[in-house]
């Protein structure tokens, strides 16, 4: 969903009759202070008793507070994917270095080549830290 769609829910949200919203048999209610007020009632052509619940249960499941909550959610989740991304790439920035680093040790300093990494494994390392999440 892109973020101009998450905006334009967000505001449908936000005009709507605030919820929590319940379900009754074939009705979507919200209660306030002063009434018990309908948000929708179902019928139809084929009108099915258990279908008519469930969707009437599921509108009521997506009413605004829980609407704008999973956006704000969204939003939060995207931000941090942001950072760890970020991270991430500066973390792959800092192994390039210290990979370079490590090839001229190990090809300066032929006496303790057993205790490092061999060179090779850094290309392995390095295509693991720029994998794209999922």
């Amino acid at each position: 969903m892109t973020p101009e769609k998450l905006d334009a829910l967000y505001a449908l949200a936000k005009k709507a009759t605030p919820g929590p919203w319940e379900a009754f048999n074939d009705t979507v209610l919200v209660e306030d202070e002063t009434a018990e007020n309908e948000i929708a009632y179902f019928c139809g052509y084929e009108y099915n008793e258990d279908t008519v619940q469930v969707d009437a249960a599921y509108v009521a499941a997506a009413s605004p507070d829980v609407i704008t909550a999973l956006i704000d959610r969204v939003r939060e989740l995207e931000a941090e994917r942001t950072e760890l991304r970020k991270a991430l790439s500066l973390a792959a920035c800092e192994l390039d270095v210290l990979g370079r680093e490590l090839e001229q040790v190990h090809d300066e300093v032929p006496h303790i080549v057993g205790c490092l990494p061999a060179p090779d494994v850094l290309p392995a390392v390095r295509a693991a830290l720029n994998k794209e999440p999922t």
